[in-house]
């Protein structure tokens, strides 16, 4: 695909403004050696002469606050990450977390109902492997020590820069 035709197929979608936006990153990408494989999650770069593949990274927001859980989205769809779902509990993250089976899971402490350690040990407990990061408001140390302790990956404090964010986000895909 050139760059090219990408421009000229985003614009043509419904909701354009926010679709050239797109193919403009994606025109960049084309332009920095990057193509599209056809599936929608995955990627092919030219590095040391050999195609290498990678994957989009899958993320679960677990957050009560749908304004956070909006600019998170925002902030890892800017930067190509797929958002597979949102829940605003832990309960609601257990069951999306064994629906969806994500990457990453950025999960919120306190939250109505199940909050988010309660929910981390569950998680943990389906799937030891899981990758459970915790962005919280609440930056105790004992706290940090328990979420980690329960299996989370990493504890991002609110308020976050995006940086480091994505820096957990990266961390915790390739550890």
């Amino acid at each position: 695909m050139t760059w090219a035709q990408t421009m000229r197929d985003a614009s043509q979608r419904p909701g354009s403004a926010v679709n050239i936006t797109r193919a403009s990153q994606m025109a960049n990408i084309y332009m920095h050696g990057f193509f599209l494989t056809g599936r929608a999650d995955e990627h092919r770069t030219w590095a040391s002469t050999q195609w290498q593949v990678f994957r989009m990274t899958k993320v679960l927001i677990v957050e009560d606050a749908p304004f956070i859980r909006e600019m998170i989205r925002d902030i890892l769809e800017s930067h190509d990450h797929d958002i597979v779902g949102e829940a605003a509990n832990g309960l609601e993250a257990i069951e999306k977390y064994k629906a969806l089976k994500p990457d990453v899971v950025l999960m919120d402490i306190l939250m109505p109902g199940m909050d988010g350690l309660s929910a981390i040990m569950k998680i943990i407990e389906l799937d030891p492997k899981a990758r459970i990061i915790v962005v919280s408001a609440l930056v105790k140390e004992a706290l940090r020590k328990e979420a980690m302790r329960a299996g989370a990956v990493d504890f991002v404090a609110k308020p976050f820069q995006v940086e480091r964010l994505l820096e957990a986000v990266r961390a915790a895909t390739t550890a």
